[in-house]
This record gives structure tokens, sequence and C-alpha cells, in this order.
């Protein structure tokens, strides 16, 4: 029984540890991974997860960089040869910011892949949120 005063002793002290820090401006354990920005009550996540896909074939298959069973060429004299290729445009990358105020929580968040014209940043999520009131696109 001693053992499970002093873990129940342990988790009264991480649970007071967990309430809205003033001086980091967030609560913790509610934003795990968070960084806090030095000089300020904010902090920054950043967050995403790539993935990548690769197509190969020995023979032509009409694109280069998907494999749509519709543009296989069915002409038996088309002289393409074996094609290969790799795409991460689903790739993604968001950051958030989050900062507590006396009038509420401040929350932004953004959020974009590399399904871009050319594989250039697209922008999927932007907004903001203080308490009740959020606003943006997603």
């Amino acid at each position: 029984m001693a053992t499970a005063k002093t873990e129940g002793e342990a988790n009264q002290k991480a649970d007071e540890q967990r309430v809205d820090d003033p001086l980091l401006g967030y609560d913790p354990s509610k934003f795990p991974g968070a960084i806090p920005l030095p000089g300020t009550a904010t902090a920054l996540r950043i967050g995403g997860f790539v993935k990548a896909n690769m197509v190969e074939t020995t023979e032509s298959v009409g694109t280069e960089n998907r494999f749509i069973v519709g543009s296989i060429p069915t002409n038996p004299d088309f002289q393409g040869g074996p094609q290969a290729a790799m795409m991460t445009s689903q790739s993604r990358l968001n950051f958030e910011l989050r900062e507590n105020s006396p009038r509420g929580q401040f929350r932004a968040f953004i959020e974009g892949d590399f399904g871009g014209n050319g594989d250039t940043f697209r922008l999927r999520h932007a907004f903001g949120q203080f308490g009740p009131l959020l606003a943006g696109e997603t």
C-alpha cells in the first residue's frame, strides 16, 4: 500500500503541474510537443507527415507522375519505354500557435501540402480562434 500512496502523490503533483502556467501562457498537458517561444507566453507546435508514392512500370503508362489505368496506351505500335516516378505531393506541414490571455485562449493554425501546381506548397487550412470565435478557411 505504501507504493500506491507514493504513486497517488506523484499523480497529484503531475496534475498540479498541468494547470495553466501564466509564465508559459498555455497548458502543456493540452498542447503536447509544443515549444515555448522565448520572451513570450506563446507556444509553437510543428507537425505534419511525409507520404511518398512510387510508380514503376516496364512499359509506358502515358503519364509521368501517376498510375491512371485509363491512360495506358492500347495502341500496339506505341513506342514508349519503362517509367518510374516518385511523388510526395500528399505530404503535409502544419504550424500551430497557442497563448492564453485573461479573456481566453488565442490559437492560430496553418496547414498545407505540396499538391499545388508543379508540386508547390498549397494551403489547406488557415484559421485563428479566440475563445468561441473562429475565423479562417478549412
